[in-house]
């Protein structure tokens, strides 16, 4: 009877569901810093012509009208590997999202396997309220626990989105500040705070009729490294700030399918706290992207 009762539950969620969208996006580039094998030395930007890689797959399912599930597993350059599940509440003027997000098989000092940490647990809280069609206001955290500064080859993640969305004719415009951050500590005080800040303005531009709409992009973009030791001094940091410009086309392939291509570059890079520039000089920053989408539909 147990076993019935299950499959009929698990056949009744199954009748609930309106539809379910997968996502897969990807991109490649090079805007990073090298981290100090020591504090002496001096920091330099990763020229590599693709020294950075990301990508996430996520599926999100609605079960009803109001109410949908978001899944997803990723990696990113500051966060490392992620995966995480959230229930999206939405209703007409608030959303609300919660659910776990966790770290996953990620290393604590690069290159150092004795510093893999398997699972850093934690939690994603989302809020967005307003008056749709016109004007919104959204945050959103991601964040894992920490286990203290004193424990050797531990990790924490965060993720912090705050920004305003607002409608036009033909154009969705978003202001927002977005925050990532990694700390690891490699044990007695010793910590490294690997941070990226993007502060942009993005114009999604669209047109009844055409099967593609448009993304620009135009935001000023901060990556730090940070290195504090037990010792009573000044961190020692070095923080590469640059502006950049970019744009993304979707195209609507089919009914269901749709896919994005999309660029963004450095139109000046500069470091903020560093005493010798030179390491910038002929430093083109960029980050090409690809994705797809594809929604099944309620049967």
């Amino acid at each position: 009877m147990k076993k019935l009762l299950g499959i009929l539950v698990f056949i009744n969620l199954g009748l609930c569901i309106f539809g379910t969208e997968i996502t897969f996006t990807t991109s490649a580039g090079n805007y990073n810093i090298a981290e100090r094998e020591t504090l002496t030395e001096n920091a330099s930007v990763n020229k590599k012509f693709f020294g950075n890689y990301a990508g996430s797959l996520n599926v999100k399912t609605e079960i009803s009208p109001v109410l949908s599930v978001l899944t997803e597993i990723g990696r990113d350059e500051i966060l490392q590997n992620y995966a995480g599940a959230e229930l999206v509440l939405n209703l007409d003027s608030i959303s609300f999202s919660a659910g776990p997000w966790f770290g996953l098989y990620n290393l604590a000092k690069p290159k150092a396997k004795e510093s893999l940490d398997l699972l850093q647990p934690g939690f994603a809280l989302g809020l967005e309220t307003g008056i749709p069609g016109m004007i919104t206001g959204f945050c959103k955290t991601n964040f894992t626990f920490s286990t203290g500064e004193q424990v050797e080859y531990s990790l924490s993640h965060r993720k912090n989105l705050l920004g305003v969305k607002f409608w036009l004719p033909n154009v969705i415009c978003t202001v927002q500040m977005e925050q990532k951050t990694t700390e690891s500590s490699l044990g007695s005080g010793s910590i490294r705070k690997h941070m990226i800040t993007t502060t942009g303005f993005y114009a999604d531009v669209f047109s009844k009729g055409l099967p593609f709409r448009v993304l620009l992009t135009l935001a000023y973009q901060e990556l730090e490294n940070r290195y504090i030791e037990a010792t009573p001094v000044d961190p020692e940091k070095d923080t590469l700030g640059t502006i950049i410009t970019g744009v993304d086309f979707t195209i609507q392939a089919t009914k269901n399918f749709s896919f994005v291509i999309g660029f963004e570059g450095g139109v000046y890079s500069f470091y903020r706290d560093k005493r010798d520039d030179s390491t910038c000089s002929g430093f083109f920053p960029f980050e090409a992207r690809l994705g797809c989408s594809y929604f099944i539909p309620q049967n």
